[in-house]
Parts: structure tokens; sequence; C-alpha cells
């Protein structure tokens, strides 16, 4: 119930208020930065939701719970993950400034 539940919410975080930011301004890398935060915790979400789907679940909504939904799932956190890598790049000193004083030599 707590996967199916967080599944939801995320899902309706994307759609309300990440997804007309990316539209707004889809060529600014700091807008997908939002949905791609968003992204990773739904896929996470969706994993937790296809293993621990009941019955009813499995019937109803074949195509989130079967096999399909937890590749769906995986592809959506890759694709999350290409943006986080990319956004390394793109804000450099922004993310040097998040390493620890003690790790750099």
């Amino acid at each position: 119930m707590a996967a199916r539940v967080l599944l939801a919410y995320l899902l309706l975080w994307m759609l309300l208020f990440r997804v007309p930011e990316v539209l707004a301004a889809p060529t600014v890398v700091g807008t997908w930065f939002g949905c791609s935060e968003t992204a990773v915790m739904m896929a996470g979400a969706w994993v937790l939701y296809v293993w621990f789907a009941d019955d009813w679940d499995k019937r109803h909504l074949r195509f989130a719970t079967d096999a399909t939904g937890l590749r769906i799932a995986r592809a959506l956190y890759g694709l999350a993950l290409i943006h986080f890598g990319v956004a390394h790049f793109v804000y450099l000193p922004e993310t040097v400034l998040l390493v620890p004083s003690w790790q750099v030599l």
C-alpha cells in the first residue's frame, strides 16, 4: 500500500510541478534537474510497487506491475541518471564546492 501511494504521489508531483517547468524552458539544463530528481524517486517507488503488488494490482494494473512495468521503471531511472551526469559537467564549479576539503589532494 505504501509503495502504491508513494508512486501515485510522485507521479502527480511530476505531472503537476516538474513537467510544466520543463515545458516552459526546455533548453535550460537546470529545469531538467528537478524532473530527473523526481524521476529517480518515482522509478524506485515503481520498483517497490512491482515487487509488493497484491493480486488486485496484478489483475487490474497489469501494465504497471508486470515485467514491462519493471523495465519502464528501470529505463526511467537510467534516463534520469544521464541528466545527473551531464549536470556534473554543466555545473562544474557548483559541483566542486560539494566535495569535502579533506578529499581534495
